[in-house]
């Protein structure tokens, strides 16, 4: 389903003013998350959004994040069965073997764990941005979360957010 175009004197039904209208497209973390020895993935309390079957949204993450260089960060975005989500990646290089350079860019996809570099108590950002296509089931666009190695703890910073744009 495209956007619509309103003609004057149309009356938008309820679906039409709630998908292309109302602010459902867009989460931010509005708390900060930390974990701590921990390499297992796990989803983050805020960074989920609805997603509807059979649509293609422009999708884009942020991730701002502290973590010690020992321990770097990793994510994957995850979507409803039957999706796929092919974006790019920028960020800041780890040293593990499936990262790409520095200040890297590379075109992931939903199977693609990113591994990022941790830099101690400084602020650091990761960007994807990409198109999301939804298969036949609705459910949860979210992110997944953890440290790449075990370790002090690694934090998922307030202002995190994702943001769909839905182009059918």
């Amino acid at each position: 389903m495209t956007k619509p175009v309103f003609a004057t004197d149309d009356v938008p039904d309820a679906d039409e003013v709630n998908e292309f209208f109302v602010n459902i497209n867009f989460i931010r973390k509005a708390i900060q998350t930390d974990r701590a020895t921990t390499t297992t993935l796990a989803d983050d309390p805020e960074l989920t959004i609805p997603v509807v079957a059979n649509a293609i949204y422009v999708a884009e993450i942020v991730l701002f994040y502290q973590s010690q260089a020992a321990v770097d960060f990793k994510f994957q975005p995850v979507a409803p069965s039957g999706s796929s989500y092919r974006y790019t990646l920028n960020g800041l290089h780890s040293s593990t073997a499936s990262v790409y350079s520095d200040d890297q860019s590379a075109a992931l996809d939903l199977s693609n764990v990113a591994n990022v570099s941790g830099i101690g108590a400084v602020l650091a950002g990761v960007q994807c941005r990409g198109l999301l296509r939804t298969g036949g089931t609705a459910g949860a666009f979210k992110v997944q979360w953890a440290q790449l190695t075990s370790g002090a703890t690694t934090s998922l910073m307030i202002d995190s957010y994702i943001s769909l744009d839905r182009k059918s």
